[in-house]
């Protein structure tokens, strides 16, 4: 809950597009999909991919459904490559193949039970480095995430706690 007024408007207008009432918007803080969110992602994990050739600090932790869209299988294996520490919990399917030497070395994958698994997955990005996208519904299946309508938006800070009443 919050009371960004930002939040809000976009969360109307989500609201206002799954309804038909209105087109996809453009959004402020929150990212939909399928009209958004994996270029968003795409761009997340290129963004830590960088960062670790950089020599900084660079982590991507998610627990998903299933992992089994190929581009974003591709861009875990480079930033893989460049050193970025990889952690995913999967609940299904996962066609990234983890712990292969040159492809995937820095990447875990660990298979959780349903009673572990939240309604709200975390994204593919979930920062602890830096600041990045916060939960969502699992955007990774290429098989239905072209259908499904969703929003994610990013954690709280440190510097905005939850409000008694918000």
């Amino acid at each position: 809950m919050t009371t960004d007024p930002d939040m809000g408007a976009d969360a109307a207008s989500f609201f206002n597009a799954l309804t038909g009432y209105s087109d996809p918007p453009d959004m402020r803080k929150l990212v939909m999909a399928p009209t958004r969110l994996r270029e968003r992602l795409l761009a997340l994990i290129d963004r830590e991919r960088k960062r670790a050739e950089q020599g900084q600090a660079a982590a991507i932790d998610a627990k998903m459904n299933a992992l089994v869209d190929e581009e974003i299988i591709r861009a875990l294996y480079a930033a893989s490559a460049a050193g970025v520490r990889i952690r995913l919990n999967m609940r299904g399917i996962c066609c990234l193949r983890p712990d292969v030497e040159g492809l995937s070395e820095t990447i875990d994958v660990v298979s959780i039970a349903r009673r572990c698994f939240a309604t709200t997955s975390r994204p593919m990005i979930c920062k602890r480095t830096a600041p990045g996208a916060g939960a969502a519904p699992n955007p990774a299946r290429s098989r239905t995430a072209p259908r499904r309508r969703f929003t994610a938006s990013r954690p709280r800070s440190a510097s905005s706690p939850v409000r008694p009443g918000a």
